[in-house]
């Protein structure tokens, strides 16, 4: 909707001149001004009484608009302001245009509801308000638009070869053009709603991406045949390897001294308090395949347990161990004593090292416990 000051607007004031007293028959196809007309145009123009045109439409004096809804003038461009129920369909046919010359003009859509005091821009005439974006001669308007330059120019109330500022209005005539334009008005609002809806759809789309990579970080697929009992479902590559489904390694503690990342492939269990040691137990019902002692690449004390489909737990820095290679152990049977062994600093680095490793890659333990 344009918002244009009625004062910096071009006007016309219409008159029936067919029975005007200033026109006299001079011949067929002629009429003759008598000199009361003359006078009349003289006064007209020195501002001492009302404007009117002659029979071909063209001002002998403009105006300035007023926002006053009044019909004893037509103006080029009226600035109507909405009266207690009034509608567009009432308004055009107060003015004598068709209601989609308004809906355009106004950037509104049909069954658009009006509010009191609002104000519509509303022609003269069935046309286009068409705001001068850019400098530029009133022909390429005219070129733009395949309508006659001359009739363009006079109704505007300008040269064949005016050159308009930008912020200019011209009136483009022809209820073709308004139906054009509302057309266009059309188009862009389907591209618009369609963009929308594709932006709704993407978003939506990254937000199941996200889920799902979410959802990934939580599952590994172990190896087909596996006598592991998951709580995912099976697929075509194996057993869905899912969930919280081992219990923390440790008695009477979950305190963590380091995380898993950073190059920490595992969990650093502690025990705090006086005793600051615990029993270890096994995380998972499982068989064991490795218990050895000594330095271990700085594992210390450490207990392999496999638990079924390339599953394996690992249980490092213990001071003493209770199982033997190719021992089934159940789901929190003890397996030994936390402590310090191997690669760790003194009476402070008690703890135990838990690890979890799925197909040979360690994994965060924290998803499964």
């Amino acid at each position: 909707m344009f918002v244009v000051s009625s004062s910096v607007l071009p006007t016309f004031a219409a008159l029936n001149l067919g029975d005007s007293p200033y026109v006299t028959a001079a011949g067929e196809g002629e009429d003759q001004y008598d000199q009361a007309a003359l006078d009349e145009i003289d006064r007209l123009i020195a501002g001492e009484t009302s404007p009117f045109t002659t029979n071909d439409g063209i001002l002998a004096n403009p105006t300035v608009s007023s926002t006053e809804n009044t019909l004893t003038e037509v103006n080029l461009i009226n600035e109507h302001i909405i009266a207690e129920g009034e509608t567009i369909g009432s308004i055009a046919e107060q003015y004598g245009i068709a209601a989609d010359t308004i809906l355009v003009n106004n950037g509104r859509e049909e069954g658009t509801v009006l509010k009191k005091g609002e104000v519509l821009l509303i022609t003269s005439l069935d046309g286009l308000i068409y705001e001068v974006k850019k400098d530029m001669f009133i022909e390429e308007i005219s070129s733009q638009y395949n309508t006659s330059l001359d009739y363009l120019a006079d109704l505007n109330d300008f040269t064949t070869k005016a050159h308009l500022k930008k912020g200019e209005y011209v009136i483009i005539p022809g209820g073709e053009i308004v139906a054009a334009e509302k057309e266009k008005m059309v188009q862009e609002k389907a591209r618009l709603i369609a963009q929308q809806e594709a932006a709704k759809k993407a978003l939506e789309a990254k937000k199941k991406q996200e889920v799902a990579a979410a959802a990934k970080r939580k599952t590994v697929v172990v190896s087909k045949g596996s006598s592991f009992k998951a709580t995912g479902a099976t697929t075509a590559t194996g057993t869905t390897y899912q969930g919280k489904s081992m219990i923390w390694p440790t008695v009477g503690t979950k305190s963590l001294s380091q995380g898993y990342g950073r190059g920490h492939t595992g969990l650093d269990i502690v025990k705090l308090g006086a005793t600051r040691t615990t029993a270890i137990v096994a995380a998972r019902g499982g068989k064991v395949i490795r218990a050895q002692g000594g330095w271990n690449g700085g594992y210390g004390n450490m207990i392999l347990i496999d638990h079924g489909g390339g599953v394996v737990t690992l249980y490092g820095h213990m001071k003493e161990y209770y199982v033997k290679v190719g021992q089934q152990v159940s789901s929190g049977e003890k397996i030994g004593w936390m402590g310090n062994t191997g690669n760790v600093r003194g009476a402070t680095g008690l703890h135990l090292h838990f690890e979890v490793k799925i197909n040979g890659r360690h994994v965060n333990p924290m998803n499964y416990l």
